[in-house]
């Protein structure tokens, strides 16, 4: 049988005969501190990288289904991590593919993802706790999988050595939603979060969306010349853009908000010292 047409939920989900996920567990790996005497100047370390030699992909499991065709899963789990993310390379789904993303306690979905996220380079955002599934259903059996999964991420884990983490806003700093962000509802849509990535070393910056004089629309974003300022052009490949990283009215949040508006990659296009 086919995939249904609007299925949003990775099959797996709804089966009851599948067998025992496979979890390949990774080696936690030395969490990036910055260097005391620059903090300063660097961007929020939010990670690492762990880099995944291309036949591990062949330890996942394929299943025939009763109401899909087939699927495939992989886990990856880092002992006591805060959240893991992953980094794909050759992304060359085929129609009627779609990738799903979840962590170990399915609280946080990502995808589908299909063809039209087809590039050589994609990737997802942290999601919450140390284990990490990545689903495949399709309506064929690959002998080679349409993805190479080229890297986990780790994100740092807690505490950092740095004063500057989410809730260390300073008092002068307020909600985009407060009263003084009123004016300022149009602007703060081109705003985002960035999730940079620079090597196997992963950090936090932020900027905006600008304008150019023929006033087209071209997604230029703007951001501080150190928010990767020794990244390759495959890094930059695999930034993760978060829009909409807010919340609602005034109060200060308990958790980070999620954001499900999300663009993926990046191409340099100018920097200045």
């Amino acid at each position: 049988m086919g995939q249904e047409k609007n299925q949003l939920m990775p099959a797996s989900f709804a089966e009851n005969s599948l067998k025992e996920l496979n979890r390949l567990f990774l080696e936690t790996p030395e969490v990036y501190i910055e260097d005391q005497a620059r903090k300063e100047l660097l961007p929020l370390p939010a990670g690492q990288t762990i880099l995944l030699d291309a036949s591990i992909q062949d330890e996942g499991i394929w299943e025939q289904s009763i109401n899909y065709d087939y699927i495939y899963r992989i886990g990856f789990e880092v002992e006591d991590a805060p959240g893991l993310n992953v980094y794909f390379r050759e992304f060359d789904l085929r129609k009627g593919d779609k990738l799903y993303v979840y962590n170990g306690d399915q609280s946080q979905v990502l995808g589908p993802f299909n063809l039209s996220k087809n590039a050589e380079q994609f990737a997802i955002g942290f999601l919450r706790g140390s284990e990490l599934i990545i689903e495949l259903n399709t309506d064929r059996k690959y002998q080679e999988l349409p993805f190479v999964i080229a890297e986990v991420g780790v994100a740092s884990f807690p505490p950092l050595e740095v004063s500057r983490d989410y809730g260390d806003a300073g008092s002068c700093e307020v909600l985009v939603n407060c009263a003084e962000g009123e004016n300022w509802q149009f602007e703060k849509d081109g705003v985002a979060r960035v999730l940079v990535k620079e090597g196997s070393k992963l950090f936090w910056c932020t900027g905006t969306l600008v304008n150019n004089t023929r006033n087209d629309g071209t997604p230029y974003f703007l951001t501080a010349n150190h928010c990767g300022k020794n990244a390759t052009s495959y890094d930059y490949g695999g930034w993760v853009f978060y829009f909409n990283y807010e919340v609602e009215g005034c109060e200060k949040p308990l958790f980070e908000p999620d954001s499900d508006n999300n663009l993926i990659g990046a191409q340099l296009k100018a920097h200045s010292w």
